[in-house]
């Protein structure tokens, strides 16, 4: 019994013992394959998860993102808006200062006129008569000149006071803007 041998009561041949190692080899082979299979196929699951959750994600920040992008569009289109009419207001701030300043320096010259009026009857009669009625209502035509010229001046330098919180404003405005 060179070729064969008993085992557990039954006889193999010794050449069966290799068979029965591949046997065993391929059985080892075939576990580890189908187990490689289950893991492929669990890390495929959890990969097409993660794509659809990903997708998810990239829809919302794209919706995210387009709602930003409109946002920023009418906050640009406001902000444009605000610094129109800032500009139009300071406009309207500038002409009517060059109207005073124009009202002020006419007073300006009405009041020299007169005053050289005055002067004039000043030195030719200094008795009481109709010349000295005259100097009267001229004195008193330049008084209320001066004080006309006194109010347009304390309108000129509010306006002037104006224009120049409105550049401030506008200045702070800008600066917020691009902050």
């Amino acid at each position: 019994m060179t070729s064969l041998q008993q085992r557990n009561g039954a006889v193999f041949d010794v050449h069966d013992k290799p068979v029965e190692d591949l046997r065993e080899r391929m059985r080892l082979l075939q576990s580890d394959r189908r187990a490689n299979i289950d893991l492929s196929e669990a890390r495929k699951v959890a990969n097409c998860n993660e794509i659809q959750s990903l997708k998810e994600d990239n829809k919302r920040l794209r919706v995210r993102l387009s709602n930003l992008q409109k946002s920023a569009a009418l906050d640009h289109d406001q902000r444009g808006s605000d610094i129109a009419g800032m500009r139009k207001l300071v406009l309207q701030k500038r002409n009517e200062y060059n109207s005073q300043r124009s009202a002020v320096l006419e007073l300006e010259s009405k009041i020299g006129n007169l005053k050289d009026e005055a002067k004039l009857y000043s030195r030719t009669d200094s008795e009481e008569g109709p010349l000295s009625r005259q100097i009267r209502t001229l004195e008193s035509r330049l008084d209320r000149a001066m004080v006309q010229y006194n109010e347009a001046h304390g309108i000129l330098s509010t306006y002037e006071h104006i224009v120049k919180r409105l550049q401030e404003e506008r200045v702070n405005y800008d600066n917020q803007l691009t902050a």
